[in-house]
């Protein structure tokens, strides 16, 4: 039987740059570190985290 992935959270400057715009702790610290990057993305936060630990997923352009 497999076992389920490990949830990583977000890097600690991203979940500060989430919590600076406005997100909680709780909810940034449980997304992944690629939606975390999109929703502050979204939100129009100005710190952009290390996009080198996408861990093999594509980002659209």
């Amino acid at each position: 039987m497999d076992r389920p992935p490990i949830h990583r959270p977000p890097p600690a400057a991203l979940v500060t740059a989430l919590v600076r715009a406005g997100v909680s702790v709780g909810t940034a610290m449980a997304m992944e570190r690629w939606k975390a990057q999109e929703v502050l993305d979204l939100l129009g936060g100005t710190h952009s985290a290390s996009r080198s630990g996408d861990e093999g997923f594509a980002r659209p352009a």
